[in-house]
C-alpha cells in the first residue's frame, strides 16, 4: 500500500502498485496494534519465538504448537510491522492470521 484516497463522497481507497482498491468496512490492519497481556496462537503448524524482532530464520529459538498461550511483555514496532516481546524476552510476529488476543 502506497497510500489512501478519500474521495469527497466519503469513499476509500487503498493506493497499491498498479491501482486502487476500495476499502470495505471490514478492513483493518493485517497487525495488531495495541498491546495486550496475553496471545494464543492459531496457526495451523505454530509459529516460532525469535532472538530478536527482525524475525529472521537464523534466529529462531523454538517453535510454539497452536492453541498455546503466550503472555506478553511489551509491544515492538519493527519499521512499519508490529511484534509482542514475550514476558521470556524472545519476539513473536503481530499478524492476525497467526495470533489471537486472550
Amino acid at each position: 500500500m502506497t497510500g489512501i484516497v478519500t474521495l469527497k463522497n466519503g469513499q476509500r481507497f487503498y493506493r497499491v502498485k498498479g491501482g486502487y482498491i476500495r476499502v470495505n468496512a471490514a478492513a483493518h490492519n493485517l497487525y495488531y496494534q495495541r498491546k495486550t497481556k496475553r496471545v494464543a496462537v492459531i496457526a495451523k503448524h505454530g509459529i516460532y519465538e525469535y532472538r530478536h524482532a527482525t524475525l529472521k530464520a537464523n534466529q529462531r529459538v523454538k517453535l510454539v504448537k497452536p492453541k498455546t498461550v503466550l503472555k506478553v511483555k511489551k509491544i515492538v514496532f519493527q519499521g512499519h510491522v508490529t511484534r509482542y516481546q514475550l514476558t521470556n524476552d524472545h519476539y513473536i510476529t503481530a499478524n492476525r492470521q497467526f495470533i489471537q488476543w486472550r
